[in-house]
Parts: C-alpha cells; structure tokens; sequence
C-alpha cells in the first residue's frame, strides 16, 4: 500500500541485483518554462519542481516581464509601449495578445 505522499506518484519497476522486482515511486518533471506570447522556452528560468531547491536570486530572473515572455517578445513590448507613450502609435492599433502587457509596460515606464 502506497503511504498518501507515493499516491500521486509514478510506479516504476525496477529489477534489483538479487534479481527480485521491486516499486519504485517517481514523481513526474514539469517542463521547461515558455513563452506567453509566442510559445518560446525560456532562457534563465528554472523548471518548476527546481524552485525550491533553488535560492531566491537563482529563482526567477529580475528583468520585467522576467519568466513570462521570450527576449524578442519583451523588446517588441517595450518598443510598442514607448510608441504609444510618445504618442506615435494608440493602443488600440496593437494586438490584441500584446495589450495587457503593453499596459503593464507603461506602468512601468511611468
């Protein structure tokens, strides 16, 4: 019987040196972080099930929108937010999957 922590858990069988067959419970990785915008992975950002061995420096990367969008993604995102801050573009011109971060970009330009 599996102790309620194992239940989640993997079963994989191994054969031992004795040659009996013994359960081996492995819980499953998470994948690599991606991208929100365009489905990229992300460079600097651990898997998820590391976070915790990890210190807080080595957790998440401190550059805006650090963990959530590619290099490209961010640059265009910042590029399009300064745009609408001088006034050469409106917001309304952007696309619809980059608006929610072009508004926390102005956020923090301002």
């Amino acid at each position: 019987m599996p102790t309620p922590g194992e239940r989640t858990k993997k079963k994989k069988y191994r054969r031992t040196p004795g040659g009996k067959t013994k359960v081996y419970f492995e819980r499953d990785r998470h994948g690599k972080a991606s991208c929100a915008l365009c489905n990229a992975k992300l460079a600097g950002v651990p898997r998820q099930d590391e976070v915790r061995k990890l210190s807080k420096t080595e957790k998440r990367p401190s550059v805006p929108f650090g963990g959530v969008l590619c290099n490209k993604c961010r640059t265009s995102v910042i590029e399009e937010a300064i745009k609408i801050k001088e006034g050469i573009k409106k917001l309304e011109e952007c696309k619809i999957g980059k608006r929610q971060y072009i508004e926390q970009a102005l956020k923090l330009l301002e």
